[in-house]
């Protein structure tokens, strides 16, 4: 199924069930008098639907967790496209996957999974929007269910026991954070989550050289609002590639299946540019190698270049030399500090932006002029660019606008 029709789904089912379980879950909390004290008394379930790159922001907190509670079973429930991202950290004892190819797999595989969750003691809900990942958290009847809030007046925040407030101005990393900080699990030091990812991949660790000979490149990302996220190749081209003083590293580009033909697409346009472009070789490893072969291919390398992704959390995990570039997200509540880390962050702020995480589609429908301004340093005194892009809903006729 398309993102889109999973974001609906979620939407107007999820807000159906909520309304009405709304009343059941009060009925039960009065009747029921459970002890929500905070002390973890079983099994631990994470819920983390969308986004690989998430779980890595996460794993301070996870990591945390799963150390406070050697006895306690540590299980996530999420979908097929997340799950290898979750089998690199190591953290969980099992991993309850959803598959959401198909609606009838959606209804099928989610009854399976909440048999299979249902009793637990502890629900972690890392998804902020989500209807129904608060939904599948009530019916596990979890004694404590831990989740986010940011509207007073929604229905989805009463289904949790334990709320954190969700500020989207805020680090994400942070709020992730305050769910290991309220089960008195302490939060891991980086440096000790890089150690035991490496230990998870069988990778060793290497010394920095003061020369870079090998460059990872993330020019894709996941498909929520991968529209806007992308950079094009002309700008990978003359901005990255062109713009690197020393043209004769070797290029290894990694990502998935889908972002083969980009890749591509970026390597004819660099070739393009003849003796100013590229001198070290070119190599498109997208959708060649399973996700844990990549991540031990990017630690390899001396440098990564890439957009917002879950590649980029990986490589600066590794501690490589980043360069990013975030349009749409604001890298502030999404990059977590790192000392020592060599990196720099290409981010031009537009009143619209961040917009991919509150919203379902983007004001800008596509036009992503966040990334397109990058690197435009003519017009970045022009007032436009501190304009909101005007959205038209489609839905109605212009005289039904008006």
């Amino acid at each position: 199924m398309r993102i889109e029709l999973k974001i609906a789904i979620d939407r107007y089912v999820g807000f159906c069930l909520i309304f009405w379980l709304n009343f059941l879950a009060r009925f039960l909390g009065v009747t029921l008098r459970r002890d929500h004290s905070l002390k973890v008394r079983g099994d631990i379930l994470v819920i983390k639907m969308l986004g690989g790159g998430s779980l890595v922001m996460a794993l301070p907190a996870l990591l945390g967790i799963r150390r406070a509670f050697p006895d306690r079973r540590l299980r996530l429930f999420t979908t097929c496209e997340v799950k290898p991202f979750a089998e690199t950290l190591g953290v969980f004892d099992e991993i309850v996957t959803l598959d959401d190819r198909s609606l009838r797999g959606l209804v099928e595989s989610g009854l399976r999974c909440l048999r299979s969750c249902f009793g637990c003691d502890t629900v972690i809900d890392l998804e902020v929007y989500s209807y129904l990942s608060a939904v599948f958290g009530l019916l596990t009847f979890a004694r404590n269910r831990l989740g986010f809030f940011f509207d007073e007046q929604g229905f989805r925040q009463r289904l949790h026991t334990h709320r954190v407030f969700f500020n989207p101005g805020s680090p994400l990393y942070l709020l992730y954070d305050r769910m290991a900080d309220l089960l008195d699990a302490p939060v891991a030091l980086m440096q000790d989550c890089a150690a035991h990812v490496r230990g998870v991949l069988g990778i060793g660790h290497t010394e920095s050289s003061p020369s870079v000979r090998r460059i990872a490149v993330g020019c894709g990302c996941s498909n929520f609002s991968m529209q806007v996220r992308k950079l094009s190749p002309q700008q990978w081209s003359r901005h990255v590639f062109a713009a690197c003083p020393d043209k004769n590293a070797e290029i290894v580009f990694l990502g998935s299946a889908d972002d083969y033909e980009d890749a591509e697409n970026i390597i004819a346009t660099v070739k393009a540019l003849g003796d100013s472009g590229w001198g070290g070789r070119l190599i498109n490893l997208c959708g060649t190698m399973a996700l844990k072969d990549s991540l031990r291919a990017l630690a390899e390398c001396d440098a990564f270049w890439g957009i917002d992704s879950s590649l980029l959390h990986y490589a600066r995990l590794f501690g490589l030399r980043v360069k990013s570039f975030f349009g749409p997200a604001d890298p502030a509540t999404r990059l977590r500090p790192i000392e020592g880390l060599d990196e720099q962050i290409h981010y031009r702020r537009t009143l619209c932006s961040p917009c991919i995480h509150q919203v379902s589609i983007p004001p800008c429908g596509g036009n992503n002029l966040c990334m397109q301004w990058l690197f435009d340093e003519e017009g970045r005194d022009d007032p436009r660019a501190r304009w909101i892009p005007a959205m038209v809903d489609t839905r109605y006729t212009e005289k039904e606008r008006l």
